[in-house]
């Protein structure tokens, strides 16, 4: 806003209790204030306010109005509570003492809030110790402070920023209400985590980043400075072993290659190119190699870098890039067999997008007709820096779930995906090339995504691009089946399935056929609900499963949580669906487990058929090896009892505070090795050569349990605790 411009009064903004944003209004002043005279002077709404009593309240409302603007002109950020202060403020100073007393009791009056409102929320402030009341008003102040801040806003706050901060303002809320009911007790830093990671999805990258600057600010500012210093010194951590060290690494096709700290590093360097200021690539380097060994497998080397940037996203949201190229330079040498970094990237994507669709067409996942696009112009119209604008889950969500493949080997890159998809809607176009080319710019660009079904099948042999039906039921037997069929299959396909049965005749109504009496339309609905719930895949409501949390009950799963995929990674909750299952489920007793599974029939398991109960494991080995037996996807009510059914292996590591390498090696001998037996804890192995004995050994005498051990010749031992028994005592 230049010089000599002047503001109206509604240029300006309040911020309300629940937080939101709304245009400063002299009137509602006014109409406060007027109440308190009423209020205080007993002088019914009915009636008109004394001359004298009127002006006053005038003078009142004019001097809160001029000092708030005053203030908001200087950037305050005005709020429901600093404009109630004023009206006292300007109350006192205009000697009317008695109003302002009453006024003062009756905000104290109203303080007092309901108990499932978000004003009832206590926080838990940094001491640890104190509990304080949430305040929305204060949240969206200081979101709409950040947005300010960034934008160098001078004056009013702009209409469409403060739809921004309210609907951010809002996301907050319910986040906060949603913790608090599961019993999470909230914190400052919680609230503050979640405002950056809301920033982030809806793209505000710059004000989140300002944001979280500050917040590192003030986070110095508070700690004393033995402990700066401590936060100064991470980047010096690696020691000379550790630069210099060398890791062998295999290969898939069993050759081996060596790789240093400085290739690593190399790697990561590349990917936080461009976020050097907000992320730490020696950092990222060192914790990515705590997790290497010699004779690592090199898709582990990728996993390693990937999950060291994925655990930085919760305190500092630009990780989500560097793991997401992390990513991508994965899948490039996965499908064009070259690393993001290669010199001449983009003239080997140029070449590998013409063979991929020959190759995946020859797979049949492909429509041969895509070959009859001009591939070279296609080519050409590809923007491979398009790909570095994912964030890591939504990457990793295409790689898992969407990109075509072969022989558990990714054929398209995030590019080559987004323009067969573009392909695919084009295909009938007469001016198919440039068609596409419009297509693949606004969907590459996240101008507009298509749904899941056009994602899935455009340009593939089954090219079936919708996700939702409607269909009306006619008052026909045949056709009332037919209509249940066809949901049935397109269940398969798709989903988001509506039926219209306004046509079906009443319940009473006249069956011509027979002469006898219709039962309704009743009847058939729990058909197709059953038919429904057959094609769903369902666990039982207290079925445990892993989060980025814990292990809970699946009915405690919300949309947005993490849980643990077959991919053996986690992954995003995009939908949770809850039906009201009548029929007997099938309960699966699994040996080792803890509990039963409880399923629908249909839910499908990755199992093998067929084999003896307790045959070793290395007889079954052969029989899959030469196809007697094979790995299969089956429904639940096939599965018999002896089948091996698959279980997910957990690629991802996660820190768990105050839980030590010692114990974590505790606790993964007792996996491969060892036994419960009551309250009996036990490891055995021959002592002159399993050296888990000594460490077993040594751990329990550092923590001072009591053990004991029992043994047959020289080449056995059992080393055995119990968890039910207290430490050693002093003898003496």
């Amino acid at each position: 806003m230049g010089k000599g411009e002047t503001l109206s009064l509604q240029d300006y903004t309040i911020v309300k209790r629940n937080g939101t944003l709304v245009p400063f209004r002299t009137e509602r002043i006014a109409m406060a204030i007027e109440a308190a005279f009423r209020d205080t002077k007993k002088i019914p709404f009915e009636e008109a306010l004394p001359e004298e009593i009127k002006k006053v309240a005038e003078i009142v409302t004019e001097l809160v109005v001029e000092e708030a603007i005053k203030r908001a002109a200087h950037g305050t950020v005005l709020t429901v509570e600093k404009i109630q202060d004023l009206v006292e403020v300007k109350l006192m100073e205009t000697g009317n003492h008695d109003v302002a007393r009453d006024y003062i009791s009756y905000r104290d009056q109203h303080k007092t809030v309901r108990h499932d409102s978000p004003q009832s929320l206590k926080l838990l402030r940094r001491d640890g110790v104190t509990l304080v009341r949430f305040k929305p008003m204060k949240l969206a102040s200081a979101i709409e402070r950040g947005f300010r801040d960034t934008y160098k806003i001078v004056g009013p706050t702009p209409d469409e920023i403060i739809e921004t901060v309210n609907l951010i303002t809002t996301l907050v809320i319910d986040f906060a209400v949603d913790r608090a009911k599961k019993g999470d007790v909230l914190t400052i830093e919680m609230i503050q985590d979640e405002v950056e990671k809301v920033l982030m999805k809806r793209g505000y990258h710059d004000v989140a980043r300002d944001y979280i600057l500050y917040r590192a600010k003030q986070t110095a500012k508070r700690a004393p400075s033995g402990e700066q210093k401590v936060e100064e010194k991470k980047e010096e951590e690696m020691t000379p072993e550790e630069v210099t060290k060398q890791f062998t690494v295999v290969a898939k096709d069993g050759s081996q290659f060596t790789l240093t700290w400085e290739d690593i590093k190399k790697t990561i360097a590349f990917a936080a190119h461009g976020y050097e200021a907000d992320v730490s690539v020696e950092e990222l380097t060192h914790q990515s190699i705590t997790n290497f060994y010699d004779g690592i497998r090199d898709y582990e080397v990728d996993l390693s870098n990937i999950m060291a940037a994925r655990a930085k996203i919760e305190t500092e949201p630009t990780y989500t890039y560097v793991a997401a190229n992390l990513l991508l330079d994965q899948l490039y040498r996965e499908t064009m067999g070259v690393p993001a970094s290669h010199a001449n990237l983009e003239e080997v994507h140029t070449k590998y997008f013409k063979d991929y669709f020959k190759i995946a067409a020859d797979y049949e996942h492909l429509n041969p007709e895509l070959l009859n696009f001009d591939l070279d112009k296609l080519a050409d119209a590809i923007d491979l820096t398009r790909d570095r604008q994912f964030t890591f889950l939504g990457l990793q969500t295409l790689y898992d779930r969407y990109f075509i493949h072969h022989d558990e080997r990714r054929l398209e890159t995030p590019q080559i995906f987004w323009m067969r998809v573009a392909m695919g809607l084009a295909l009938k176009e007469n001016e198919k090339e440039e068609r596409a080319i419009e297509f693949y710019n606004v969907i590459s660009s996240f101008l507009f995504v298509p749904s899941t079904p056009t994602l899935f099948n455009s340009g593939t042999l089954h090219s079936q691009l919708s996700s939702c039906y409607l269909s009306t039921v006619k008052d026909d037997l045949v056709h009332i089946f037919k209509v249940i069929s066809d949901d049935a299959r397109l269940s398969k396909w798709a989903g988001g399935l509506g039926n219209d049965w306004t046509d079906v005749r009443a319940t009473g109504a006249l069956i011509k056929g027979t002469n006898g009496k219709s039962q309704g339309v009743i009847p058939f609905l729990k058909v197709a609900n059953d038919t429904a719930i057959a094609v769903n895949q369902c666990f039982a409501p207290d079925t445990l499963i892993y989060t980025d949390h814990g292990v809970h009950p699946i009915s405690d799963v919300e949309k947005g949580d993490l849980v643990l995929g077959t991919s053996g990674q986690y992954r995003e909750v995009t939908e949770k669906y809850a039906y009201n299952q009548k029929n007997p489920m099938v309960s699966l007793t699994i040996k080792h487990a803890i509990d039963p599974i409880c399923v629908t029939d249909g839910h499908p398991f990755y199992a093998i058929k067929g084999i003896p109960l307790e045959q070793a494991c290395a007889r079954s080995m052969q029989w899959l090896e030469k196809g007697k037996v094979r790995c299969e996807w089956l429904e639940a009510k096939d599965l018999q009892r002896g089948d091996y059914i698959a279980q997910v292996i957990p690629k991802e590591v996660v820190k768990v505070p105050e839980f030590t390498d010692e114990d974590a090696r505790l606790y993964g001998i007792l996996l491969g090795d060892g036994h419960l037996s009551g309250r009996e804890w036990g490891v055995s192995g021959n002592p002159t050569r399993d050296t888990h004995l000594k460490f077993v050994r040594d751990y329990l005498r550092a923590r001072d349990i009591h053990f004991w051990e029992s043994g047959r010749g020289e080449d056995y031992m059992q080393i055995r605790w119990a968890w039910g028994r207290t430490v050693l005592r002093d003898g003496t």
